[in-house]
């Protein structure tokens, strides 16, 4: 719910705002309650959020680019190379 609040109900990535679609992710992943914080979160499109797991998907800590791997060259998802978070 808080990220939900955090990203205005909308995948940080697509800008999708449909609920039931969408997933609490963490950047670092996830080694305990002090790794559970909004701060370490983001909220992606459940899709989005597998690629992101998979590492297919990344963000750029400096620039808050979006970096899609060459794997996804020809998909849906090269639109999202390089747009900022």
């Amino acid at each position: 719910q808080a990220l939900l609040k955090a990203y205005n109900g909308k995948c940080a990535v697509s800008g999708c705002s449909t609920a039931d679609l969408l997933d609490a992710a963490h950047i670092i992943p996830y080694r305990g309650e002090h790794t559970n914080a909004v701060r370490n979160g983001l909220l992606l499109r459940t899709d989005i959020h597998r690629l992101f797991d998979l590492g297919l998907i990344s963000i750029d800590p400096s620039t808050r680019a979006i970096g899609i791997s060459d794997k996804l060259n020809g998909t849906i998802y090269e639109a999202y190379r390089g747009k900022k978070l």
